[in-house]
């Protein structure tokens, strides 16, 4: 790795263990946590969400490799501008819809586990959500198709019209994206991390 790559990756490190330390200090001054949790209530909740460390970890892994595995080919195999251009596609889709699809998904996880706990059925929240999800893509995603190319070519400037064209292309890819991950969730509700794998 060069010079610069090895000092960025060491100071995120870093940066993350000073920042869980801190948390960490002042968890352990507000509770005491020995005197909250038995041994035995502990291994009992380990066994039962075993699943989301051993699949989660993993699936986690996979979605960030597949999200950054364009950005090292792009980069190995065409110029840092065609990265530069394909980094401003993904910035300006990937932001609104991240916004969105976590509003959605935390009122539709609860949503569920709700429904789970009290005996009801989730299938009907599933696919109402999927129907509506469906809608507001086509929607949010079909009007974006056709005005990102103009719109950014009037924010950013001419230079940048190879990434609206990346922005049309990334479009449908995103608007799949944003129902999938919402709908996601639905494994955690019901323990199903290894599906979501």
């Amino acid at each position: 790795l060069p010079n610069h790559a090895l000092g960025l990756m060491v100071s995120r490190l870093v940066g993350s263990i000073i920042g869980i330390g801190k948390l960490s200090r002042g968890v352990l001054k507000e509770f005491d946590l020995k005197n909250e949790f038995s041994k035995e209530a502990l291994k009992s909740i380990a066994r039962t969400y075993k699943n989301f460390p051993l699949y989660t970890l993993p699936a986690g892994f996979a979605g960030i490799a597949s999200a950054q595995i364009v950005n090292i080919f792009l980069s190995s195999n065409f110029s840092l501008a065609i990265l530069g251009q394909y980094s401003l596609a993904m910035t300006l889709v990937s932001l609104p819809m991240a916004l969105l699809s976590n509003s959605i998904a935390q009122v539709y996880y609860q949503k569920i586990v709700e429904t789970k706990n009290n005996n009801g059925n989730c299938m009907v929240i599933f696919k109402n959500t999927f129907k509506t999800l469906l809608l507001i893509s086509i929607l949010i995603f079909g009007i974006g198709y056709f005005i990102a190319e103009p719109i950014i070519g009037f924010v950013f400037g001419a230079e940048w019209k190879l990434a609206a064209q990346m922005t049309q292309v990334l479009i449908p890819l995103l608007g799949i994206r944003f129902i999938s991950s919402c709908l996601g969730r639905t494994n955690f509700a019901f323990n199903m991390q290894k599906i979501g794998l």
